[in-house]
C-alpha cells in the first residue's frame, strides 16, 4: 500500500536508513517530499509502497562552509536549518543499495 513515511534524521555526516521502494521506480530521489525540522528533529518525508522490499539509503549531511568532497547537486535531497536558522545542513544522496528482503518496514 502507498503511504508517506516520515524518518527522523540524525545530525551527523553520514547515516544509513531504509526505506521501501516504490513500484515504478527504485530512484530514491523519487520519493523524497520533504526535509523539515520537527519538534527539533531534522526529518525526511518520503513516498513509499509498504508491500515492497527496502533499500538501504546512505545520507551524506553537508553544513554550509564545512568542506566536503563527492557530493554532486544531482545528489542534492533538501536542505534544513537548526538554532533559528544560525545552522544550515544540506542532505545529498551518497548511495542507494538494491532492494532486499521481504519484511516490510514500519515506520516509527
Amino acid at each position: 500500500m502507498r503511504s508517506i513515511y516520515k524518518y527522523k534524521l540524525e545530525v551527523t555526516d553520514e547515516q544509513t536508513i531504509e526505506v521501501p521502494t516504490l513500484s515504478e521506480t527504485t530512484d530514491f530521489k523519487k520519493q523524497v517530499l520533504y526535509i523539515e525540522v520537527q519538534d527539533g528533529l531534522p526529518c525526511i518525508w518520503c513516498l513509499v509502497d509498504t508491500d515492497r522490499m527496502n533499500q538501504k539509503i546512505n545520507i551524506r549531511t553537508v553544513g554550509t562552509g564545512q568542506a566536503h568532497e563527492g557530493t554532486f547537486k544531482e545528489d542534492y535531497l533538501g536542505s534544513y536549518m537548526l538554532h533559528n536558522g544560525r545552522l544550515v545542513f544540506h542532505v545529498f544522496l551518497k548511495e542507494q543499495e538494491e532492494a532486499h528482503g521481504t519484511d516490510k518496514y514500519y515506520n516509527y
